[in-house]
């Protein structure tokens, strides 16, 4: 007679991913970052249409990074069927959340713009004596200055200048696949082939290949190192942690699914 056992729920399925797997695809970014980073330390890397700032990629998608981001990831979420929309959203209002806070505002200049002040760091336009005594500024009046750098057609010199392009690139792309995993694992044909999984593709491939870009021809390795460490938290926080170990955060935001 066969015995019936009690007690633990039964485990998930093994079809969905797993925490190795998210790690495993995760280390494209910095794996890749790394790379091309020091590719530069063997060789001087020749100008292209890449090296260039105002290439088409660079001025028209990322540039409106998030934008891109928000577009195909509402085309991703209005194909699923056994998903909450409400609950995707949720998730994706948690990673624009912090996306603003870095790079956009944090009850205030964003922190981005916080850090380099911290180190050091202030808008040409201050540090021209000149121009600006910065012994009668407040703190405040500080860090609106550096805020507002580029809008007053300063520079930014002597602080820490976190990669901005490598904290998009990298938070959005680890953002949108751990969305778009479950489908290749729990999809079926007609999942894998929708067109909304050929977008986020392709958008992945874009922000991987630009992120390659910004390896190869901008920033050093700390500033890069930074921007690498600041678009991991979030995800490792909501996606690695969160999700899968503390329930009520698993029932109010979801889980990414079909």
């Amino acid at each position: 007679m066969s015995t019936i056992h009690k007690g633990t729920a039964p485990s998930s399925s093994s079809s969905s991913p797993t925490i190795r797997s998210y790690l495993q695809i995760a280390v494209i970014y910095p794996l890749s970052l790394f790379i091309a980073s020091f590719c530069t330390v063997l060789f001087t890397p020749r100008e292209s249409y890449f090296s260039y700032k105002r290439n088409i990629f660079n001025t028209l998608f990322v540039k409106y990074g998030w934008f891109w981001t928000t577009v195909v990831y509402i085309y991703h979420v209005s194909r699923l069927r056994r998903t909450s929309h409400l609950q995707a959203f949720a998730r994706w209002f948690l990673a624009t959340g912090w996306w603003i806070l870095v790079t956009q505002w944090c009850f205030g200049p964003p922190i981005m713009d916080r850090m380099f002040l911290l180190t050091g760091g202030l808008c040409e336009v201050v540090n021209d004596p000149s121009i600006v005594d910065k012994s009668q500024l407040t703190t405040g009046e500080l860090l609106v200055t550096s805020a507002a750098c580029k809008l007053a057609k300063g520079n930014w010199r002597g602080g820490h200048d976190l990669s901005g392009h490598v904290f998009m690139l990298t938070h959005a792309s680890l953002f949108l696949l751990s969305e778009l995993l479950p489908i290749f694992y729990k999809g079926d044909f007609i999942h894998r082939q929708h067109w909304a999984t050929y977008s986020v593709m392709g958008l992945l491939f874009l922000w991987w290949w630009m992120l390659v870009v910004t390896g190869v021809y901008f920033h050093t390795w700390r500033e890069k190192l930074t921007g690498l460490v600041a678009s991991t938290l979030e995800w490792g926080v909501v996606y690695v942690l969160a999700i899968r170990e503390i329930p009520a955060v698993r029932e109010t935001i979801g889980a990414p699914g079909l």
